[in-house]
């Protein structure tokens, strides 16, 4: 491991460069899109509305931010729409938040939790 000494003031002067580094590394994370999740997974917007709740809560709790494994995206096609991109934590957390008298949501939390898992094809 290589270990370089690099002056407080460095920081001062590229601060908006490493803060936007660290986005784009944070937004190559997020792989999923939730709304493939509702066409295959949840029954409605509102059974995933109340995962994505709880799954903000669990990494809340956890001292996680949100922000690494959850954003809100515009997507424009015939309309303007609002998805969440959303990392393999992300994913995970939302799944087993799930309804589970869903039987799709049920076999899948069993596959995480026997398996590892990789339900959905990365977009």
């Amino acid at each position: 491991m290589t270990l370089a000494i690099v002056p407080y003031s460095y920081f001062d002067e590229h601060a908006d460069e490493l803060v936007e580094m660290e986005d784009r590394i944070i937004c190559g994370g997020l792989t999923h899109y939730a709304s493939r999740l509702l066409e295959k997974c949840f029954q409605d917007k509102t059974e995933l509305e109340r995962s994505l709740q709880k799954a903000f809560r669990a990494l809340r709790t956890a001292n996680l931010p949100v922000s690494k494994h959850f954003r809100t995206v515009f997507v424009c096609g015939n309309e303007l729409t609002v998805d969440w991109m959303i990392s393999d934590l992300g994913l995970r957390l939302l799944l087993i938040n799930a309804d589970v008298s869903n039987p799709v949501v049920a076999r899948l939390q069993v596959q995480i939790l026997i398996e590892g898992f990789e339900p959905l094809e990365h977009d």
